[in-house]
């Protein structure tokens, strides 16, 4: 009886540590680019500049695995391109008008903030420099 108490209890530790650790490191990969609500979005897409915004969400794997592309991006290539989150569970609205029906969903925006091109799903950092060089963004 007193070993099943204690692998109940060892159980129950490695969930709630597991929990907490996922929980701290899945917020902190999220604020490398920012998340945009809809007054954010507007003031990005009237910078006169290029924008690429990922809609997505916070939960959503592929969204995940974008993270870290969208940083390096935005570091080397944010004097030439606004690079931004929206996540569509927290804007519904932004997601009906931009019609996105699956996640992710990077849009690319031209500098009057009309937009050029729609990718969906994950994206990897080669196949957005090429689009980029063909878009002339680069």
């Amino acid at each position: 009886m007193t070993i099943r108490l204690l692998q109940s209890i060892v159980v129950s530790l490695l969930f709630i540590v597991c929990f907490m650790g996922c929980g701290g490191n899945e917020s902190r990969s999220f604020t490398e680019v920012p998340a945009l609500d809809e007054a954010q979005l507007k003031q990005t897409l009237s910078l006169k500049k290029y924008a690429m915004i990922e809609f997505g969400g916070r939960h959503c794997i592929p969204c995940k695995k974008m993270q870290p592309i969208l940083t390096e991006l935005s570091k080397s290539y944010g004097a030439s391109i606004s690079i931004g989150n929206v996540y569509v569970q927290e804007q519904l609205k932004l997601g009906r008008e931009y019609k996105v029906r699956l996640i992710p969903t990077q849009i690319i925006f031209d500098k009057q903030g009309k937009e050029i091109f729609r990718h969906i799903g994950f994206w990897d950092k080669p196949q957005i420099l090429v689009k980029w060089k063909e878009l002339k963004i680069l």
